[in-house]
């Protein structure tokens, strides 16, 4: 797996109130005809970003993503995220998984707030990180995409959402190529299939809070929402340890990579790195 570029620290958190579901599972909503369940989809959102090599840093408060079906605006992440775009570098950061109407999507808008940036000085001697406060336009700031091709989203159908945050036409720079700190948020933004390799999970990190069997563990992510995971023959293990070894009081902390099950919504793992043992993560 590929590590991150900056220091991050993870503190895993057992579940208390904030926990805002298990499993990423669909439901149904009551339509308005006689109690009718109304047909739904489930959306899935994951960030990206387009890296600017001078940049290690671009953390901006994702405050809303929400989907245009030609009459309204459906939320499909509702919770403000931090997000750092930068230090993705081309990695794919499950956000959020949500239930939608079915229906024809046109569009996406996605809303931001409180930038900073984190970037490489080098009209210093010897060259410094500098982190600055970006400025938007607005604060915040939404920024709404038209898709090329309307989608089409039918019954129990899984789709992934590809956020991608452009840094190189988002962040400005002065005649010297250095950052001046405003932010004009530039988004590229598709609705894909699940199995579509834009749309795969990197370096997902949660606590271990339950394990069902030798190849199923439900982990808890940011938000306090748990996902149940499992794995096989083929999934790669970073480490002598394998499932039966994981603890459940949140003190195994897991980076996983896969793709999310159109199925079952779990998260089918093709990679399975235990990081901590101790409920904290420096690295």
């Amino acid at each position: 797996m590929r590590g991150l570029k900056q220091l991050l620290a993870f503190v895993s958190v057992l579940p208390l109130a904030l926990v805002a579901g298990c499993g990423g599972g669909g439901s149904s909503m009551s339509g308005s005809g006689g109690g009718q369940q109304q047909q739904t989809a489930s959306v899935f959102t994951v960030g990206t970003d387009a890296s600017l090599p001078s940049v290690i840093s671009c953390a901006v408060t994702v405050n809303s993503v929400t989907l245009f079906n030609g009459t309204t605006n459906v939320t499909v992440m509702s919770t403000p995220q931090i997000v750092d775009f930068a230090q993705l570098s081309g990695l794919h950061q499950l956000m959020d998984l949500n239930t939608v109407p079915i229906g024809t999507y046109t569009s996406a808008t996605v809303s931001i707030s409180s930038p900073t940036i984190g970037y490489i000085n080098t009209g210093a001697t010897p060259p410094t990180i500098t982190t600055i406060s970006g400025t938007l336009p607005t604060n915040p700031d939404s920024v709404t995409v038209t898709f090329a091709t309307p989608f089409v989203l039918t019954q129990s159908d899984l789709i992934g959402l590809r956020m991608e945050f452009d840094l190189r036409h988002s962040l400005a720079t002065d005649g010297s190529g250095n950052i001046t700190g405003v932010v004009t948020p530039v988004f590229e933004m598709a609705l894909l299939n699940s199995t579509d390799a834009n749309v795969t999970i990197d370096d997902f990190r949660g606590g271990v809070v339950g394990v069902s069997g030798a190849n199923s563990f439900t982990v808890q992510g940011p938000l306090g929402r748990q996902w149940n995971v499992t794995t096989s023959s083929r999934t790669a293990f970073d480490t002598s340890e394998q499932v039966a070894s994981f603890t459940t009081d949140g003190n195994t902390i897991v980076d996983i990579s896969g793709t999310l099950d159109p199925v079952t919504h779990s998260i089918d793992a093709t990679e399975v790195d235990v990081v901590s043992t101790d409920k904290f993560l420096l690295g």
